[in-house]
């Protein structure tokens, strides 16, 4: 068995001479153009520069992500802010509805008292003349007491 494993391990001839062809075409060639197919420096260096170009856009993206969650969180501030303007001026906007309301509504009573008041004095005033001069009627009395300097003229 012993004998079998050595064989197993023998080199075979076609696959030596497939590398020795390689490295004589390989030598021959770096002696008659005075370098390789592949240059190494340059290919050394076009691998920095894309592990340098890979490791700045993975910085730069963390870069960008951190400043997007700064971001958002001051929009979530200033959001906040104009919710709560916004109520307040909603707030502002109703209690300002109301008061309009109920001053449309006193102006209507007001009117309403006014009227009954101007109703009564001129039910006296109708009753009552002034003999003395014929332009004192119940309506100048009337006018001269809702306009009080009227009524101090006359």
């Amino acid at each position: 068995m012993e004998a079998k494993r050595r064989l197993r391990f023998h080199i075979r001839l076609p696959f030596f001479l497939f590398i020795f062809l390689v490295l004589i075409s390989g030598t021959t060639l770096a002696f008659s153009t005075g370098g390789f197919i592949v240059d190494f420096k340059r290919l050394g260096f076009s691998g920095l520069s894309l592990l340098q170009s890979g490791v700045s856009q993975a910085i730069n993206a963390g870069a960008n992500t951190v400043n997007a969650v700064k971001e958002i969180a001051l929009l979530k501030q200033e959001y906040a802010k104009l919710v709560a303007r916004l109520e307040e001026y909603e707030y502002f906007q109703r209690t300002n509805a109301e008061i309009r309301s109920e001053n449309e509504r006193l102006k209507e009573q007001l009117g309403c008292i006014r009227r009954l008041q101007l109703t009564r004095e001129a039910r006296r005033a109708s009753k009552k003349t002034c003999p003395s001069s014929p332009c004192k009627t119940a309506w100048w009395g009337l006018w001269a007491k809702s306009f009080p300097l009227a009524g101090a003229r006359a």
